[in-house]
């Protein structure tokens, strides 16, 4: 119940964002990232800038719209949790992909996606298959 619920409440606020976000700017990659050792909360930030990628750019909007998960507050006999969480986000992404979700944004060609966890416990993918597993 809890895997289903989570993935749900991560759908909703993806595709709330996708609705709400400014369909003028081009999206160069999309960061999905979340934090589980100080909060539990996700992220997701449609990088507009052309050298977009997997450079933390999206820690210094978390003023903006995140979603709250106090569940997922790490604690020290958990260390798995970053990934069986970055695991669960990354379902989602490929998810929102094949259902056509991330056409409604103006994506540049190539645009990517990626997922982070704030502390460096998760990240996907690795750095030498950008571009080729992980294509919008």
């Amino acid at each position: 119940m809890f895997r289903y619920l989570t993935k749900k409440s991560i759908k909703k606020y993806i595709l709330e964002n996708i609705e709400s976000f400014d369909k003028d700017k081009k999206v160069h990659f999309i960061q999905a990232g979340f934090q589980i050792v100080q909060d539990g909360l996700f992220k997701i930030y449609f990088d507009t800038s052309e050298d977009a990628g997997p450079d933390g750019s999206w820690t210094t909007k978390l003023e903006d719209s995140v979603l709250r998960k106090p569940s997922w507050k790490f604690h020290l006999s958990e260390e798995s949790k970053a990934e069986n969480i970055g695991e669960l986000i990354k379902e989602v992404l490929f998810e929102c992909k094949s259902e056509g979700h991330f056409k409604k944004l103006n994506l540049a060609k190539n645009c990517d996606f990626g997922i982070e966890e704030f502390d460096g416990l998760y990240g996907w993918p690795e750095y030498e298959q950008r571009k080729k597993v992980n294509l919008v």
